[in-house]
């Protein structure tokens, strides 16, 4: 085991969240932050007609009738640039930037950075999800070690003349923009998801990472901790190499991404590039855990209301579903849990599986509530579920694409949609 050291690193922390009522209460949402009049800006390739208090230039991620005189040709978001495709157009957000700046607060000697960049970013979805993310590059006169860095990530940030713990201003930062976004609250829980870390060191001149005899230098990055606890679940037997390049190493654990990636350092514009496709791809599996986190939840109540209440009549059993979930929330779910079917690179589904291995615990959760929420359906009788069939139907494509994610987090990586309950809900 050799000790490595660094020049300098990228980073990108990532921060997910959901706020449902943006779906189930359009009423209680702001008319600038509906549903309706987000994707109508988005096909106008226009500004919401208000931004966010802490935010400036809410504007559409990208512009594709604009012409680019680079010639660069933008992939991930022409995924689902058809606005005319509703499922499509939604999973296109607007992006922001956050109006103070932000510092490292920290027990550091500044004198050791040659360079120092930060920035904090935003995006909003149509559906209601939010992401946020501190992106930052540093160069330093001294060597810097794998501890080195997390000390670095660790450290508080200072904003608006406060300092916080870098959940605390994400936490901060939630709470206002939910506030500019709800303008009458119903107390729904939000769950959020994050942080997460993409890590881009940089070594130049001389030195090479090295899988076999750095790994200890990449399991800390990838713990984010040096604390023997965390660092015995990643071994080297756990985590394979995810890039297609010999000369690059990229890894994902459930607290990181690590990529090594020396052969990108001339032209910069690879390195960012794989860098914001990686980072899309966290943000798109946090969101997408955001998302099981809230409805998990949602749906572990609807099934004990419906286990309370055999017998009822099928308009209160009909009523019982809307006051807890919304027929557009469910079809909503089902698109932000099928976004991948989008992917037509082979990498990005590489990426993407093992991002999703990492989020396991949940997505077994939220797999466990649909199917509750299947086997509490069985016992309504057929006129409470012919009412209600419009629900059942999309309930039953979700099973299908969670018991998929599923199957990836049990590293299968394979649709088990076929493997359901036997009391799969049929109509």
């Amino acid at each position: 085991m050799n000790d490595f050291s660094f020049n300098g690193f990228y980073s990108r922390i990532i921060y997910s969240f959901v706020i449902p009522e943006v779906i189930s209460s359009e009423k209680n949402i702001h008319k600038q932050f509906r549903l309706k009049q987000l994707l109508k800006k988005i096909n106008e390739t226009a500004s919401p007609d208000k931004n966010l208090t802490d935010f400036k230039d809410l504007v559409p991620i990208y512009d594709f009738r604009r012409n680019n005189p680079s010639g660069y040709e933008e992939k991930f978001w022409k995924l689902f640039s058809d606005v005319k495709t509703q499922d499509l157009a939604l999973h296109l957000p607007f992006r922001m930037h956050l109006e103070k700046q932000v510092q490292r607060s920290r027990n550091w000697d500044k004198t050791k950075d040659e360079k120092y960049r930060v920035n904090v970013k935003g995006r909003l979805y149509p559906y209601g999800a939010i992401s946020l993310q501190v992106t930052e590059y540093v160069q330093s006169k001294e060597k810097m070690s794998s501890p080195d860095i997390i000390n670095f990530l660790k450290l508080p940030i200072m904003w608006n003349e406060k300092e916080f713990t870098i959940k605390g201003f994400f936490h901060t930062l939630r709470t206002n923009i939910i506030g500019d976004i709800i303008k009458k609250s119903q107390n729904i829980p939000i769950f959020s998801s994050g942080p997460y870390y993409i890590i881009n060191p940089e070594i130049k001149n001389e030195g090479k990472l090295d899988y076999d005899n750095n790994w200890n230098d990449i399991s800390l990055l990838l713990a984010m901790s040096n604390e023997a606890r965390y660092l015995k679940k990643h071994t080297k037997e756990k985590y394979k190499n995810l890039s297609n390049r010999e000369t690059q190493l990229i890894f994902s654990s459930p607290h990181s991404t690590v990529m090594y990636t020396p052969d990108f350092d001339r032209p910069y514009h690879g390195q960012r590039c794989l860098r914001n496709r990686i980072s899309n791809l966290a943000e798109m599996v946090l969101i997408q855990e955001a998302f099981s986190k809230q409805y998990q939840n949602t749906f572990n109540r609807l099934i004990n209301e419906i286990e309370s209440q055999h017998g009822y009549k099928t308009s209160q059993i009909k009523r019982l579903f809307w006051n807890n979930v919304h027929l557009e929330e469910i079809q909503n779910m089902k698109r932000v849990f099928n976004f991948q079917d989008s992917f037509t690179n082979d990498s990005w589904i590489k990426w993407y599986t093992a991002l999703i291995v990492s989020r396991k615990e949940s997505f077994t959760r939220f797999t466990e509530s649909i199917n509750g929420v299947n086997t509490a359906n069985l016992n309504l009788g057929n006129e409470a579920r012919n009412s209600i069939k419009g629900v059942i139907a999309t309930v039953k494509e979700i099973i299908e694409i969670a018991t998929k994610i599923h199957g990836m987090t049990e590293g299968s990586g394979k649709n088990n949609s076929n493997e359901t309950s036997e009391n799969t809900i049929v109509d």
